[in-house]
């Protein structure tokens, strides 16, 4: 006989699976769920990463030198090898265009070396406040960060993801693995708990270091590190042994993209932006302004102010290349800090055609 009501004394334990539950249940009054939730859908408030999916490269679409060149907000840095990073687009065969991702950040060996003091790494430096206000417990060992991206490399291999923090001394590691086969793009996810001697400052410095790293020589890594919890830097062991040397051979390929930072122990789906939202964020931190022009008179002052929105995270370093004759200055951000730049000089030529120009104008506020 058909039940018209069921209590909950009913049910066994664990005997509700998803595959019997229907599509929209209504729930009356409150769901408590136990361990993390994992929505179908992104509802996280922020991903701490900035440019998490490549979409933004204001300097250059790939690079040879080391550092923040290419995209933004991301850098490779290498040793004893050389590698060309670069904004590279998905294909349509890709795992991660059909989740959305139209480009990867991709660093390639173009000249190879085992020395033992070879490493290759992806970075993003993380403003301090960005940790501190983000809503994890980072003195607390049941709270976690956790750290989603698409990985793939052309050696199959385990490789390694850290966090480093900034405001501290000595500053601390925390490590942990993941597995790539070749060739093949994965999902890969991991997590990392608070601990009670962490510092993280609420203001503009760098508070946080995000390393994918696709390959440590013997020099840097050692015993002294670990995968389970933070730990000092000693003997420069900043990671764990490698099994594997992706940096011995030239043609080597390491691809990366959805990176996304959040708070929980469990990862959720990419938090998208519109190619707009992603801008704005990285616009805080450099900004591709371009050529600047005045027109004015023989001998005459010239002048003119460039707003720039969003406030940038420092007084910017600014550049540009004078494209014309007289006396050129770009006068930093003047009276109010990180919010304009003052550009000033004589016209030098006569008549109707007398101007003052910059070309190539950017305004830098990234970490050194």
């Amino acid at each position: 006989m058909a039940l018209s009501k069921i209590n909950t004394n009913s049910i066994t334990d664990d005997a509700v699976t998803g595959a019997k539950v229907e599509n929209n249940p209504t729930i009356a009054g409150n769901l408590t769920v136990s361990g993390d939730f994992v929505p179908s859908i992104s509802t996280s408030a922020s991903n701490i990463l900035i440019n998490g999916n490549f979409a933004i490269a204001q300097r250059a679409t790939s690079s040879t030198a080391q550092g923040i060149q290419s995209v933004d907000r991301w850098s490779v840095n290498f040793s004893q090898v050389s590698v060309t990073q670069s904004q590279e687009p998905t294909a349509t065969s890709d795992a991660p265009y059909g989740q959305g991702f139209r480009n990867f950040y991709r660093a390639e060996i173009t000249s190879a070396s085992s020395h033992t003091a070879s490493y290759i790494q992806f970075v993003q430096g993380i403003e301090s406040q960005h940790i501190a206000t983000s809503g994890w417990d980072y003195k607390s060992s049941s709270s976690y960060l956790t750290l989603s991206f698409w990985a793939r490399s052309s050696l199959a291999g385990t490789y390694q993801a850290m966090l480093f923090t900034s405001n501290m001394s000595p500053n601390k590691l925390r490590t942990n693995t993941f597995t790539l086969s070749a060739n093949t793009w994965t999902k890969i996810s991991v997590s990392f708990q608070g601990d009670s001697s962490l510092t993280i400052n609420n203001d503009t410095t760098r508070g946080m270091l995000v390393y994918i790293v696709p390959h440590y020589g013997t020099d840097f890594t050692g015993s002294n590190a670990n995968t389970s919890t933070w730990y000092v830097l000693t003997s420069q062991d900043y990671l764990v042994d490698y099994p594997q040397d992706w940096g011995d051979t030239n043609g080597r390929t390491f691809d990366i993209t959805g990176c996304q930072l959040e708070v929980g122990q469990s990862a959720t789906p990419y938090k998208y932006e519109t190619y707009a939202e992603n801008l704005h964020r990285c616009q805080r931190y450099f900004r591709q302004i371009g050529t600047i022009r005045k027109q004015g008179a023989n001998g005459d002052p010239v002048g003119m102010t460039i707003p720039l929105e969003p406030t940038m995270r420092a007084s910017p370093a600014v550049t540009g290349n004078s494209s014309t004759g007289g006396s050129h200055s770009i006068a930093g951000t003047g009276d109010f800090p990180n919010t304009q730049i003052i550009y000033s000089g004589t016209a030098s030529t006569s008549g109707s055609t007398a101007f003052l120009q910059f070309t190539g104008v950017k305004a830098d506020a990234e970490f050194s």
